[in-house]
């Protein structure tokens, strides 16, 4: 029977070398999901090229799959076998392992579902035929650690500083916690885990996450576990959801209210990521500073006070009760007056006001003069004069 070429989706190459895959659209056995056991066995005793099987797996464990003899497979023509997770992300592929056969070793990343995809290679890859084939497969217990914040009862618990003090975290081995996936990604199979932490007197901070062997780590926002935060825009963007906490880095969260405490949701999608190590801080935004002028007045007089702080919008607090932008002082002496400014963080700042003594005015002595001639009266004791004739 003739050949149907199957589309490749994409081909890509590492390292210079040529790699691809090839999707399958027939499951066989349909509609059947297969678990391996530590015996090499076959998939099905009649696998057409063409066809893909769905196999379940256990984070850690190693799975293989082959159609080399060595194994108990049949298969004479030049196989190639793809790996997907179960949203056809690449997973793994293999072309002439042992001679003109394949063979795959993967060790899973998270629970959940693969598919095996058979096909034949022949000039060019991804072919199909009516041949039946029996790919072998079989599973190898593996070690893995379940972090200790993989539910969200057991977060960590991170303290924002002014320094990054970076904690160490994985997604490796985590379990999906059972909330909705992700709004900012795509439908998959999560491995996520969980920190908390309380905003204390900022409206404001930076999540900055650096990458280990993860592909990627998303972050998501709850005010309490099962109950996603509101109000919240995350580098610029409203939403209490990042699919990507690298661009850009560090996130900026804005809208959090002061004091409260929220848990953050940390996930790699392994349905199209690899999950694995990161690192993740909290910091706070350098706090405000505030200026007050400084002035000179003479006894008995007032002057107005202003404070001027570096980002606008916050509250004031000054040293004499007052709570606005600006006061108005009558010293008896030489006073100093501060005021403490609050908008995510405190800064305060102080400003002085000279009271200088009234000055002993003196215009001279009295003088007597004829109607029509001139005198001279002459001011002392001040630095300025102004003189009611003007």
């Amino acid at each position: 029977m003739k050949k149907l070429l199957l589309p490749i989706l994409f081909a890509v190459s590492f390292f210079s070398i040529g790699f691809a895959q090839c999707v399958c659209t027939t499951q066989y056995p349909a509609n059947i999901t297969l678990t391996p056991t530590q015996v090499w066995s076959d998939v099905d005793a009649c696998n057409y090229a063409g066809e893909y099987a769905v196999v379940n797996v256990t984070a850690g464990n190693i799975y293989e799959f082959s159609t080399c003899s060595i194994y108990g497979s049949n298969t004479f023509y030049d196989t190639e076998l793809t790996l997907l997770s179960n949203q056809q992300g690449l997973l793994a592929y293999n072309d002439d392992f042992c001679g003109a056969q394949s063979y795959i070793s993967w060790t899973a990343t998270y629970t959940g579902t693969v598919q095996i995809h058979l096909t034949e290679y022949i000039a060019s890859g991804c072919w199909t035929n009516q041949t039946c084939t029996n790919i072998r497969y079989r599973m190898t217990l593996g070690a893995v650690t379940v972090p200790a914040n993989n539910l969200c009862a057991n977060a960590t618990t991170l303290t924002p500083a002014a320094n990054c003090n970076l904690t160490s975290g994985t997604t490796l081995g985590a379990s999906e916690d059972p909330y909705p996936d992700p709004s900012c990604d795509m439908p998959g199979v999560y491995n996520d885990v969980w920190y908390s932490f309380n905003s204390g007197a900022f409206t404001s901070l930076n999540l900055t996450v650096n990458l280990g062997t993860a592909a990627l780590i998303g972050v998501e926002f709850y005010s309490a576990c099962g109950t996603l935060a509101t109000g919240l825009s995350l580098g610029g963007t409203p939403g209490n959801c990042d699919f990507n906490t690298n661009a850009p880095n560090p996130t900026v969260i804005t809208g959090l209210t002061p004091n409260t405490t929220y848990r953050m949701r940390m996930f790699t999608n392994a349905s199209y990521d690899t999950p694995g190590t990161f690192t993740a801080c909290l910091t706070t935004p350098p706090p405000p500073t505030v200026s007050v002028n400084s002035t000179s007045i003479c006894a008995g007089q007032s002057v107005t006070l202003t404070a001027t702080p570096s980002t606008a919008g916050g509250t004031y607090l000054w040293s004499n009760g007052a709570t606005t932008p600006t006061i108005t002082v009558t010293p008896n002496s030489t006073t100093s007056y501060s005021v403490s400014y609050t908008n995510n963080g405190a800064g305060s700042g102080s400003g002085t006001v000279t009271v200088n003594p009234l000055p002993n005015i003196n215009a001279g002595l009295d003088q007597t003069a004829c109607q029509g001639a001139n005198v001279t009266l002459s001011g002392t004791g001040g630095s300025s004069y102004t003189w009611d004739n003007g």
